[in-house]
Parts: structure tokens; C-alpha cells; sequence
């Protein structure tokens, strides 16, 4: 990697000589930041990227998002937070708090468009935290 980022730096450098060497370190330090994936799937169970520092509610519309368009048992889903070090009674009534956003059957949870579009706002800005704190370690 340090070679790679010193390579893009003298492209960087020899192919716009007029640009500010604090903009090129930006753009280089951006460029090679280390991508973690926010997902994770061990055998079946899906993990947040530091989902133990989140709400019950913040970390159940992430996995319903990323299992959609399947649907997602309720007593799944609650298991699912719970494995985020969040407890059981915290676990209901942060899902409870979706339910204006998700169509629920006797199959489980999907998430309606207003859900996908409020957890992909989430994500967002979960993703921006976590490449600011990867970046400044």
C-alpha cells in the first residue's frame, strides 16, 4: 500500500504540476483509504460495522435493508439486534419504531420505499463516520 500511494502521488504530482500539495495529499489519502465492508455475513447472521454503538432501531433498518427485497421474521430480526449487544427489551422497542416502514405479514418484514430511502440516508452517514474515523487512525 505505501508503495501504491507513493506511485499515485508522482501521477498525481507529474500530471497536474499547478495543483496544491495539500489537495493532492487529500485526494490521495482519499483514494487509498482502507474500505471496510459495512455488511458481514457469517453463516447465515448479518453483522453491522459497528453496530454494537448503535440504537436497536438504527441497527434493524440497515439488516432490513440489506435483505431486501426478502423479507425478515420478526423474532429473526430481534435476534439479529440483540447479536449487536443490545438487549431484548431495547431490541422490541426499537423495532417497534419501524413499523410505519415496513410491510409486515405472517412471512416477516420488508421495507417499504420510505424505509429503504430513510436506512440508505443511514447508511450514509454511518459510512461518512466510519471513513472519517478509518482515515484519522
Amino acid at each position: 500500500m505505501p508503495t501504491a500511494s507513493w506511485v499515485l502521488a508522482e501521477l498525481i504530482r507529474f500530471c497536474s504540476p499547478n495543483t496544491n500539495r495539500d489537495v493532492a495529499t487529500a485526494s490521495i489519502q482519499e483514494l487509498t483509504a482502507k474500505i471496510v465492508p459495512f455488511f458481514e455475513v457469517i453463516e447465515g447472521r448479518t453483522y453491522i460495522h459497528n453496530g454494537h454503538e448503535l440504537k436497536a432501531e438504527e441497527v434493524a433498518l440497515p439488516l432490513l435493508y440489506h435483505a431486501y427485497p426478502g423479507r425478515v421474521a420478526y423474532d429473526e430480526l430481534v435476534k439479529a439486534v440483540k447479536r449487536h449487544g443490545i438487549a431484548q427489551s431495547s431490541a422490541y422497542a426499537g423495532i417497534s419504531k419501524l413499523k410505519n416502514f415496513v410491510d409486515a405479514n405472517d412471512d416477516g418484514w420488508v421495507l417499504r420505499g420510505g424505509g429503504r430511502q430513510k436506512a440508505e440516508v443511514l447508511l450514509a452517514e454511518l459510512k461518512s463516520k466510519t471513513t472519517t474515523t478509518s482515515q484519522s487512525e
